[in-house]
């Protein structure tokens, strides 16, 4: 497959299709990540692709050109002489980031660190994304295009996590000092810690008073130290070569629901990435509250024909998928547990089967709709990393289900 070198504005729309997918429930709402990159009218459950892609325009791109293309990195070109890889987010509640409209919390919290990084003669030279989505996949591009800088092809945990300990940046001890948190220019925090914990433990009180959403911005890394943090690569060619594959009337015009599934599972292997569909059912009224910077919730599929259901727990990202007729988990972080959407027009045709996340089952009209669970096993740094594994038991821990990992096949 050829490297991944440039990104213009179908690509990045590809991103954010493959991301929502990746990102097993989370890593911001694919509405939002639309809505930045330009305007996305969503109607009756449906999003006009074509339309978007016509409309990607100056809201975000403001005054670059037209046919700008973001310049994309692979962490082994990163070079010290041109600066620092920063890391760069929206940070806080999913459903709180369905009003975004534009990322200036996310510039902001990128120069108050630049500023500070001025300070010792340093700055920042690339921006690479936190976690695999399609809100925090999205940004650092449109960020880096705004800055003119590279973006790397990678990222901190190969889906989207709950907590900045959930991360390979948290997993390698990098010092989080400083962090940025910013809602403008002119509101926000700069936070002196040292460990991802203690980062959490300061910014998630303080999103209460940020309508639980800010632009964060931290891990200033030399060459040496990304290389270390970041095993897990080639994250956003993989979601852009996925997200390809929704755009069925580019691709495959007699799209049919299981040749789509097939396809992003081949696609995945190859990348070696295991994967495989778990579940299929109708998604009922999800339940979900927004508490210190969280999305809590429950998603229920229900397979009318033999009334079997799963139950999927998220934290923002789904967590764990729960078989109720055997009390046993289906899949279990870090595992992925991603979803697809089955949309029919009014005859029950199949139009286009689609990602979501949690955030978008009700702006997007997907309750009572045909939905697909399908299980990615971890990046087999997560199975090697007990540090990062142990990071997801604490979380599945505190929301009441003590459970050993294993791939979810094993289950």
């Amino acid at each position: 497959m050829a490297e991944l070198k440039t990104l213009n504005k179908k690509q990045i729309i590809d991103i954010c299709y493959g991301a929502t997918f990746l990102g097993s429930g989370g890593g911001g709402p694919f509405k939002t990540g639309n809505t930045l990159i330009g305007t996305l009218k969503i109607k009756q459950g449906k999003s006009n692709l074509y339309d978007a892609v016509q409309t990607l325009v100056n809201n975000v791109f403001r005054n670059l050109p037209e046919d700008v293309e973001v310049t994309v990195k692979t962490v082994e070109e990163v070079d010290d002489h041109v600066g620092l890889t920063a890391v760069v987010a929206f940070i806080g509640s999913p459903n709180a980031m369905l009003q975004l409209d534009n990322v200036d919390p996310v510039i902001a919290a990128f120069e108050k660190l630049n500023d500070q990084l001025k300070l010792k003669n340093q700055r920042i030279g690339y921006v690479i994304p936190v976690e695999l989505g399609a809100l925090n996949s999205i940004v650092p591009i449109l960020v880096a295009a705004q800055k003119e800088i590279p973006v790397i092809n990678a990222d901190g945990a190969g889906r989207a996590v709950p907590s900045l300990t959930t991360t390979t940046f948290g997993a390698a001890d990098l010092s989080a000092n400083p962090t940025i948190l910013a809602k403008s220019e002119k509101k926000g925090i700069s936070v002196f810690v040292e460990t991802a914990a203690e980062a959490e433990s300061f910014v998630r009180p303080v999103l209460e008073f940020f309508d639980e959403q800010a632009g964060l911005a931290m891990w200033a890394m030399d060459k040496e130290t990304l290389q270390r943090a970041v095993p897990i690569r080639g994250t956003l060619q993989l979601a852009q070569e996925v997200g390809e594959l929704f755009n069925h009337t580019a691709i495959f015009p007699e799209q049919s629901v299981e040749y789509i599934i097939h396809a992003i599972v081949q696609k995945l292997n190859e990348y070696g990435w295991q994967a495989a569909p778990v579940f299929a059912g109708i998604v009922q009224p999800p339940e979900q509250k927004t508490q210190g910077g969280f999305d809590y919730g429950t998603v229920i599929l229900r397979n009318e024909e033999n009334q079997q259901e799963a139950w999927i727990y998220n934290q923002n990202e789904n967590l764990i998928a729960w078989n109720p007729q055997k009390s046993a988990p289906i899949i279990t972080a870090p595992d992925s547990i991603c979803y697809l959407y089955i949309d029919r027009d009014l005859n029950g045709s199949v139009l286009r089967v689609l990602p979501f996340s949690n955030a978008d089952i009700i702006p997007l009209g997907i309750v009572g709709k045909m939905a697909i669970l399908i299980g990615i096993v971890a990046h087999e740094e997560w199975q090697s990393n007990l540090k990062l594994r142990n990071s997801f038991m604490k979380i599945l821990a505190d929301l009441g289900f003590r459970v050993p990992y294993k791939p979810f096949p094993e289950w």
